[in-house]
């Protein structure tokens, strides 16, 4: 697994009805979990401004989507934007291939 990046936000901007799209790796369910803000991040490793970044509700606060995660699937926008469709596509055929592969490594691990 990848190490996060260490962000520091600069601003954020709402991010109404747009979703982070994740795969959970023990069941293969699809979940879309809603996104609060959008936040422009400052890393060091990036030398100056990185990406933008999805802010989600998290326990007690907010937490950056971690990119990182391997069962991050993107960013998908609201039901009906411009791309929508495509983008859900995409990631469902993205979850598939993710638990493909996982379902292959653990075959060649039980050996």
């Amino acid at each position: 697994m990848k190490t996060p990046r260490q962000y520091r936000i600069d601003q954020i901007i709402p991010a109404h009805g747009w979703t982070a799209g994740f795969v959970r790796l023990d069941t293969g369910d699809r979940i879309e979990v809603p996104l609060v803000a959008w936040a422009l991040a400052r890393s060091e490793c990036l030398h100056g401004y990185g990406p933008v970044v999805g802010v989600l509700a998290a326990e007690g606060g907010t937490e950056l989507c971690e990119e990182t995660d391997p069962g991050f699937l993107g960013y998908l926008p609201p039901p009906g934007a411009p791309g929508g469709e495509l983008a859900r596509a995409r990631a469902q055929s993205l979850a598939a291939t993710i638990m493909t592969d996982l379902e292959g490594k653990r075959m060649r691990k039980a050996r």
